[in-house]
């Protein structure tokens, strides 16, 4: 399978010094430029020789037994010739380069796409497909790891199950790698990127966008216009020779199940090792923008995690897709049966103001939405003053014009005695040391307001958060925020925590 390079796979030689020295085009290279671009170039054509022998040498063992393809070591060659490619990366991007380092390889012959990454045993695995991988240029080998680097540090394998819960999980795939896709130099001409999936499917998005963007996009047209979706998935496939977009993501559902806390931090020990030196400027704010949303999630993030554990028994739905079959539309999924009772409580005696309080309450609102539930707004100083059940943001009524004392002990007594699963509790923090009583059976959420908040119980028996994060507002994309940096549009830095 011998073939000549064309422009897609290699640019002229003042382009590749451009792109590995990342300045202007020079015509007046001095000779150790020209010894360095020689052995670079030489080593590129090395990789790409052994990659095309290696390719036919695993076809003709294909056709003769599958279960012994990568014996009478062949394997060792394909490692090889992958770790000659991370050279390549640890000579221009460093941090992918010693990210690859720290994974572990392994092989996955039925995989519909070259690479794949999920997390086993406590460390992140790149799995490999050398049928798909070795027909790819180096320069695409080489931005295949990257990709899957960038899919870990976004943290696209835990963002996806949320995403796909609103939408079908093969428009979330394809929407992260439209994302990720941006970032590179070097991408296959059948690759997820905004172009391709404008003329694939009738499109008209921009670039630069959130993932949301994408997967609300490509999910419209995978409901209006099926049949341009229609996926073919061979149980019985042992050895994929083609890449899908349909299923180039399924091995993420393979991970082993990790709290997200425990993954966030294995990520950022991978983070920490592969950072040595100058970081790029796109991998600089991935990295900043990964760290500041771990140091700070925002309120409502810890809501959806107690509102979980709050509701109990299912029901089928037509909201929800199936989760084992979410590409049939037809199919009902479930959802939790148990009528949540979740109290929203107003210190009317804080700082917060209306509209703070609404756009709070509509978080609340679209948190529980897929949740059999009943909100009830209380509002209260050193006792409770009003109470109202709301189902809608326009159910929110003006807030009563009293500025008392705060006390949260009425509260917390008036909860008992109505058996609340959750309450979530808006105050300044002012109030008393201790409460007269417990709460009993449900947890507190409790939401600060107003400038360097601080709660006056010494046991609040749940968690405090504040208001005013304003890190990375997570009602708009992560991945956005990185673009707006790399664009100028505002620096990371800049931003409070």
């Amino acid at each position: 399978m011998n073939r000549n390079l064309d422009k897609d796979d290699i640019r002229d030689a003042s382009d590749l010094l451009t792109h590995i020295d990342g300045g202007e085009k020079r015509t007046d290279l001095n000779e150790t430029a020209v010894q360095a671009f020689d052995r670079w170039y030489a080593k590129r054509e090395r990789i790409h020789r052994e990659a095309d022998a290696l390719y036919e040498q695993l076809y003709a063992r294909y056709e003769v037994s599958v279960d012994t393809i990568l014996d009478d070591g062949y394997e060792q060659r394909l490692w090889r010739i992958l770790h000659d490619v991370n050279s390549l990366l640890l000579e221009e991007e460093q941090f992918f380069g010693y990210f690859y380092l720290q994974m572990g390889h392994e092989v996955r012959l039925d995989m519909k796409n070259a690479f794949g990454v999920a997390m086993k045993q406590g460390q992140y695995v790149l799995y490999v497909n050398p049928f798909i991988l070795l027909r790819q240029p180096p320069d695409v080998m080489k931005d295949g790891i990257k990709r899957e680097v960038l899919h870990v540090i976004s943290n696209h394998l835990e963002r996806s199950k949320e995403l796909s819960e609103r939408f079908q999980k093969r428009a979330v795939h394809m929407a992260m790698d439209m994302i990720v896709n941006d970032y590179l130099d070097h991408v296959s001409r059948d690759a997820t990127t905004v172009s391709n999936m404008n003329a694939r499917y009738g499109l008209e998005l921009k670039r630069f966008r959130t993932v949301e963007y994408y997967a609300k996009a490509i999910d419209k047209v995978m409901k209006t216009k099926p049949e341009l979706f229609v996926a073919v998935d061979d149980v019985e496939q042992v050895v994929a020779m083609e890449f899908d977009e349909a299923f180039s993501h399924d091995i993420w559902d393979e991970s082993d199940p990790i709290d997200t806390a425990m993954m966030d931090k294995i990520t950022e020990r991978y983070i920490n090792s592969a950072s040595k030196g100058e970081l790029s400027g796109y991998v600089k704010s991935l990295v900043h923008t990964f760290q500041q949303t771990q140091r700070s999630l925002p309120w409502y993030f810890y809501l959806k995690k107690l509102i979980g554990k709050v509701a109990s028994g299912r029901k089928k739905t037509t909201m929800r897709r199936n989760r084992r079959q979410p590409e049939r539309i037809e199919l009902a999924g479930t959802l939790r049966n148990h009528k949540a009772n979740v109290w929203v409580a107003l210190d009317m005696s804080g700082s917060i103001t209306d509209i703070e309080f609404t756009a709070a309450l509509e978080q609340v609102l679209q948190i529980v939405r897929t949740y059999n539930h009943r909100i009830t707004v209380v509002e209260c100083d050193n006792e409770v003053r009003r109470s109202y059940t709301m189902e809608d943001v326009r159910d929110v009524k003006t807030r009563l014009d009293v500025r008392g004392a705060t006390a949260f002990s009425p509260v917390i007594s008036l909860a008992n005695r109505e058996k609340v699963d959750l309450l979530v509790y808006f105050t300044d923090g002012k109030g008393e040391v201790r409460l007269k009583e417990s709460p009993k059976g449900y947890r507190i959420l409790w939401v600060l307001t107003g400038e360097h908040p601080q709660l006056s119980i010494s046991q609040p028996f749940g968690i405090v958060r504040e208001l005013g994060y304003v890190g990375v507002d997570e009602t708009q994309d992560i991945d956005e925020f990185v673009r707006m940096s790399n664009r100028g549009g505002f620096s990371m830095s800049n931003q409070e925590i």
